[in-house]
């Protein structure tokens, strides 16, 4: 990642990346290997269905792997980097419209609604910098 990125922000960026892309990665494999105890400790949706589990996990863990692998120069993997802002800023209102629609407690709200809406805005703010640094004008 060239351009007109500070330092710093492009490590920012890149770990930004890096946890996103390892997160979905684990929540895919756990999906795929042990849905069971995804749906007990951490996706409390039932009903318990391992077949659509399975196949949320197959598509999370694409998206994960894809996210990590493009940590380090975002802007050479555009469709990528586009295809992750996408699905993280739907995953986050997703979970910030079950929160709210079905008045969470506070325990899923810090638990679920809020992490998983703070890694939506953080990857938006590393898409805004990375796309502001080296798309529009940048170089």
């Amino acid at each position: 990642m060239v351009g007109t990125i500070p330092l710093r922000e492009r490590q920012l960026v890149a770990w930004i990346l890096g946890v996103t892309g390892l997160a979905y990665a684990a929540s895919g494999v756990a999906l795929i290997l042990f849905p069971t105890w995804f749906l007990e400790n951490v996706g409390r949706f039932e009903p318990y269905n391992r077949h659509y589990m399975g196949d949320a996990g197959a598509f999370v863990l694409a998206i994960g792997v894809g996210i990590w692998l493009i940590r380090r120069d975002p802007w050479a993997h555009k469709i990528m980097f586009i295809a992750g802002l996408v699905a993280t800023q739907l995953h986050a209102l997703n979970h910030l419209y079950d929160g709210v629609m079905g008045h969470a407690e506070l325990e899923h709200w810090l638990k679920d609604t809020v992490p998983n809406v703070l890694a939506g805005v953080l990857y938006l703010w590393a898409f805004t910098r990375v796309w502001r640094g080296q798309g529009r004008g940048g170089r």
